[in-house]
């Protein structure tokens, strides 16, 4: 799917029936003053006790807080006629994705732990797993288009046609990014219609942590 196609409800349809999910697309994540109901006000309190006793529940679920964006979410709610085009992540969560081997969240941060929102992104990675998807890729920061790019055709080379394991797969792919930067850069160019690399970067600058790091395996390795 790509484009006007990339439907919500689309995806919905297809993604039970498919082995590897791959999402090139941006995640919605609530804003910081938007808490979950899970999050206490105080260090010293254990978590949940807020909502006991006198306390009341004053936050949002916080499978709410998180989501990925499809295709119309630019539209009015009125040219979307009903459908949303923010699949949340509790709606990720009620979906039967136990025949995904792998499902890669190719937006900025999806696998970050405490952030916006309370429970914030770490909601896209677990709704996945609780939906039975046996493996997700997703990334700790905000990545570039061009490297990212780069990375995940290598990372699924090594996959698919070198037959390694996951984890392999990805180390390998992301020790490439390392130690050939020039070759990155060079593809990453071609990429981008011959551009040169980004503005102020260094010869050696995809070689820099902040290009290929980001990226971290959860769950089946193999």
């Amino acid at each position: 799917m790509s484009g006007s196609n990339a439907t919500k409800s689309r995806f919905t349809e297809l993604a039970p029936r498919s082995r590897f999910l791959h999402l090139a697309t941006h995640g919605f994540f609530a804003p910081e003053n938007m808490k979950s109901a899970l999050t206490t006000s105080g260090s010293d309190k254990n978590p949940g006790m807020e909502l006991m006793g006198e306390s009341r529940v004053t936050g949002f679920h916080p499978g709410l807080l998180s989501g990925i964006v499809f295709a119309g979410a630019n539209q009015t709610v009125d040219a979307q006629r009903g459908d949303s085009s923010v699949l949340t992540a509790t709606e990720v969560a009620e979906l039967d994705l136990r025949g995904v081997e792998l499902a890669v969240l190719s937006a900025c941060e999806t696998g970050l732990g405490q952030v916006a929102g309370g429970e914030g992104v770490l909601g896209l990675q677990r709704a996945f797993q609780i939906a039975g998807a046996g493996a997700t890729v997703t990334s700790l920061w905000k990545v570039d288009d061009g490297a990212t790019q780069v990375l995940m055709s290598r990372f699924y080379g090594n996959l698919w046609d070198k037959k390694l394991s996951k984890l392999e797969a990805l180390r390998e792919a992301q020790l490439w990014m390392l130690r050939h930067s020039d070759e990155a850069k060079a593809e990453i160019g071609k990429l981008r219609g011959g551009e040169d690399e980004l503005a102020g970067a260094t010869d050696q600058s995809y070689a820099s942590p902040k290009y290929w790091a980001a990226w971290v395996l959860s769950g089946d390795w193999r």
